[in-house]
Order: structure tokens, then C-alpha cells, then sequence
């Protein structure tokens, strides 16, 4: 037996000893990744030490924008603080609001080095930077998605995703869309839901009427947050903070464009006959400045009560003061009675406006009385080009026609593609992006209109034509 003990304890020593010999192999590390959307799905993997040093290794040849693209994720854990101090390396010093901002995101990545991150910042910088992780790849559209307006919500949203997906098609730094629901008409969920999607976007897009409109221009004031609005109709809206900017077309600037189209060339003797709809009132403000500016002032001003059935005073009116050119904003069903009282009563006098004048819109009977009539649209023409490309996409995802609100879409995508890719990568240099693409018109300038003139964008007048609106050359 003491023998068989020996015996044991040699072999087990043997077996020891050539265990020893035996080399470990370790584990394979992870490769620095070839470019940035490699970087990206890495930082997507469960979190590693592997992971975080192969991420290390590529943030140190990485583009300023490669990391503000990666750090779009939520949840990078520890290599959130390398890849933040990679991109503070990469910041000038001009750039102070996305410095701040980094600082700010470091300070929370890092709490062991917040204290003297935030002492750096200082007070006023603490107070005016919320919201550091905000992404600029990362686009919130804010839009309903029940009830009554859900149908024109999904228009803007798709419009949107058009521009972003042909965007997308070219760029190695893709947009996302990333849509939250207001609700039916709802401004306290709209107000809540532009408060969640600030903790991870840049800039919103939304809603679409004026009452909610309001509630997320407000809220995106106190944000420091560009919000951009696609429909609401109150212009003021606009006026609330520099950080709202709207898609018009504004009535004022229909109004414009109507009076340089029809006034243009000689001195005309004008008149003005509105419902006393408040939506109207910048239409006729902008027809009647610009009226003013070209020479012909307006010679007679009268209002009515939408569904007035006799029009009788207004033609004697027209008459008397020997008015040329009558803009004219209202019902279809009010505009039947007037060109009718106006043709009983032998009164001659050039009729525009606005989209109410369509032939569409009228009885056979009457588009007779509308020839020579001359209106504006209601919304903004696309040239050819860019409207051939949103109708392939439309057509490709089902969509059974263009519709406007898919154009204002479009707009919005196109543009903050262009800003983005332009290195503006914070809600603070989105906002300085937009401000250059404000109007020059002082009006419109002050309730923050964009001006598309530069994509080829305009506002089409036309004249009726033996029953037909042909478009203004």
C-alpha cells in the first residue's frame, strides 16, 4: 500500500508539472472596428471590457462626428466617458454650446470627476445646458397618432421619412425618426411627450394644430430645444422663442405673392372684401401691404358675415369707388353669390384670391363668371426633380398619392439633413443652422418662417382660363 501511495504521488507531480508546460491560450480580443458603423453595432453588443477597449482603440482616430453619432446610444456604460472625452478633444473652443454640453454629459458618465467638470462649467452654464445626451441623429416628430388628425400626422411623419431615407441612402452617419404620440389633439400629452423625447433628440418636429402647437413651442423655449411646426395656422406661434421655427406658407406671404403677381407692372385701384375669418386676417394684411409698397392703394375695405346671401351693398361699393382688382377671401358658397350679384349689376372687376377660387370648388354654372380670376395656393409647389423623388418613395411604401402635408414633410427632412451634415451637432448649433435659413421679409423674419426659395420651393398663382386654372409662368 505505501508503495501504491508512492506511486500515486509521482503521477499526480507528473501531471502537474506538464500541465504547467501546457501554454494558456487566451481568449481572442476583439478587433478595433474598420469604420464608424462597425464602431456602432459594437457599441450595441452587451457591455465588456473587450468591448470597451476596442472601442477605445477606434475613438482615438475617430471624426468628431463618428462620436457624437456613436454616443446617440443610451446605456454605453464605462466607455461613455472615453468616447465623451474624445469628442471634447475634438471640440474647438468656439464651439462652446456642444462643449458645454459634452462637459455636462462627461460630469454624469464619469462622478468622479464631476466635481471639478462642474466647477469648470460654472453656474450659468449648468442653468442654460439641460438635456446633454440629446442626439443630433436622433429627430423627434411629435405628432398625433389618433382621432381625427392621426391620417395628416402620418403625412408629415412619412413625408419626413422620405427625405431622411434617400439621406440615409448616401450618408454613413444615418437620421432616425423617431415618432412620439400626442394624442388626438391632447396639449398635455404633447407636452409630455416632447419632455421625454428631449432626453434623446436634438430637434422635434410637431404637432399640427395651433393649441398644441403652443404647448410644445413653450416647452421648447425652456428647452433651449429647435421645434419646427409643419401646420399649426396661428403665426404667432412662431413669436414665442428663437428656438420655433415654422414651415409656412404664411397667409401674409400668400398675400404677398398674390399682390406682386396680379399688381404687378401698373398702378391699379384696389379693394377688399374679407368674412372676417381671423385665419384670414395676415392673407389680406400681406395683400394689402404689399399693395401699398407697389403703388396701387387700397381705394375700399369691407367686411361680411360668412353666409351673407345678398351682396348688393358691396357691388354698389366696388362700383362707386371704381375698384379694379378685388381681393376677395371666403367661402366658395359665398364667392357664387358674389361674382353673381356682381354680374347682375354689371360691375367689371378682377376677382382674386385665395384657394377658395378654384374652378373645383364651384358649380358648372358658375366657373363661367370665374374667367380672368386669378388665386394663390395654399401650399408650397415642389420643383419637378424633388417632387419626382418623394413620389417614387411615396409610391414604393403604398402611398396612393402626394398630398401637401407629405411635401411640408419632405421640406422639414431635407432640411435638417443638410444641417446635420453641415456639423451641427447639438439642439444649440441646430438652431443657429436654421436661423440662416430664416426669411428676409422683416414680417416673416419675426415669427420665424422659414424661406425654401433656395430648394427651388414657391407659391403658384394661377389665372382661370376658359374653365381651366393655369399656373403662372
Amino acid at each position: 500500500m505505501p508503495g501504491l501511495r508512492r506511486r500515486g504521488a509521482r503521477l499526480a507531480t507528473t501531471l502537474a508539472l506538464t500541465l504547467a508546460l501546457i501554454p494558456t491560450v487566451a481568449p481572442a480580443a476583439l478587433p478595433v472596428p474598420a469604420d464608424v458603423r462597425a464602431a456602432d453595432a459594437l457599441a450595441a453588443a452587451p457591455r465588456s471590457s473587450d468591448r470597451d477597449r476596442a472601442l477605445g482603440r477606434w475613438a482615438r482616430r475617430a471624426s468628431l462626428s463618428e462620436l457624437m453619432y456613436v454616443l446617440r446610444r443610451q446605456g454605453l456604460g464605462d466607455v461613455e466617458a472615453v468616447l465623451v472625452t474624445e469628442a471634447l478633444e475634438r471640440t474647438g473652443s468656439s464651439r462652446r454650446d456642444l462643449r458645454r454640453r459634452l462637459s455636462l454629459r462627461l460630469a454624469q458618465a464619469d462622478p468622479r470627476r464631476a466635481r471639478r467638470i462642474l466647477g469648470d462649467l460654472g453656474a450659468d452654464a449648468l442653468m442654460t445646458c439641460v438635456r446633454p445626451r440629446a442626439s443630433a441623429f436622433r429627430i423627434a416628430a411629435l405628432l398625433p397618432d389618433q382621432g381625427s388628425y392621426q391620417g395628416y400626422g402620418r403625412e408629415v411623419r412619412l413625408g419626413i421619412e422620405a427625405a431622411l431615407s434617400l439621406h440615409n441612402r448616401r450618408s454613413s452617419l444615418p437620421l432616425a425618426l423617431e415618432p412620439w404620440s400626442t394624442g388626438s389633439d391632447d396639449p398635455a400629452r404633447a407636452a409630455a411627450a416632447l419632455d421625454s423625447a428631449a432626453d434623446l433628440s436634438a430637434v422635434a418636429v410637431g404637432e399640427l394644430l395651433s393649441v398644441s402647437t403652443l404647448a410644445l413651442a413653450t416647452g421648447a423655449r425652456l428647452l433651449r430645444l429647435p421645434l419646427i411646426s409643419p401646420t399649426a395656422t396661428d403665426e404667432s406661434i412662431g413669436e414665442i422663442g428663437p428656438t420655433v421655427f415654422q414651415v409656412g406658407p404664411s397667409g401674409y406671404e400668400r398675400g404677398q405673392t398674390l399682390a406682386r403677381a396680379v399688381l404687378a407692372g401698373a398702378r391699379r385701384r384696389v379693394g377688399v372684401l374679407t368674412s372676417g375669418d381671423d385665419d384670414q386676417e395676415q392673407f389680406a394684411l400681406g395683400f394689402i401691404e404689399t399693395a401699398r409698397a407697389l403703388g396701387s392703394e387700397p381705394v375700399w375695405r369691407d367686411s361680411y358675415s360668412a353666409g351673407n346671401t345678398d351682396f348688393g351693398a358691396a357691388a354698389k361699393g366696388i362700383a362707386a369707388k371704381r375698384v379694379e382688382v378685388l381681393f376677395w377671401e371666403g367661402d366658395p358658397r359665398d364667392a357664387s353669390l358674389l361674382l353673381r350679384r356682381l354680374a347682375r349689376d354689371r360691375v367689371a372687376v378682377q376677382l382674386c384670391g385665395g384657394q377658395a377660387l378654384a374652378p373645383d370648388l364651384y358649380h358648372s354654372s358658375v366657373r363661367p363668371l370665374l374667367e380672368g380670376v386669378r388665386y394663390v395656393a395654399d401650399d408650397w409647389r415642389l420643383p419637378p426633380a424633388l417632387g419626382a423623388s418623394l413620389d417614387t418613395l411615396l409610391h414604393a411604401w403604398g402611398a396612393a398619392e402626394r398630398k401637401p402635408l407629405h411635401e411640408r414633410g419632405f421640406l422639414i427632412g431635407n432640411l435638417l439633413a443638410s444641417v446635420i451634415e453641415g456639423r451641427a451637432l447639438c439642439p444649440e448649433e441646430i438652431t443657429h443652422s436654421l436661423a440662416t435659413r430664416l426669411s428676409r421679409e422683416p414680417h416673416l423674419r419675426a415669427r420665424q418662417f422659414l424661406d425654401w426659395s433656395a430648394d427651388g420651393v414657391r407659391l403658384p398663382v394661377f389665372t382661370m382660363s376658359q374653365g381651366r386654372a393655369v399656373a403662372d409662368q
